[in-house]
């Protein structure tokens, strides 16, 4: 993993050996602390509310396409 481990859900032994593994190699947990660190930084608040209001623009734009004449008029 890059930033972390997935290991098998209920799996003591294989999260064990993860957590030994990074425990013991300085340079592996240096690389994974780095790499969580920049992919928590993708989400700060700033990115996720321009992410949410493109996607409400786009539903909206879609939405409005919908219900839309051919002629671009809102159908009544």
């Amino acid at each position: 993993g890059e930033s972390g481990f997935l290991c098998p859900l209920g799996d003591i032994d294989a999260f064990t050996a993860r957590v030994r593994q990074i425990l013991s190699d300085q340079e592996l947990h240096r690389r994974m602390a780095h790499a969580a660190r920049q992919r928590a930084l993708e989400f700060n608040v700033e990115k996720i509310v321009v992410q949410y209001e493109s996607y409400y623009e786009r539903v909206r734009e879609r939405r409005l396409a919908a219900t839309c004449a051919p002629n671009g008029v809102p159908a009544v």
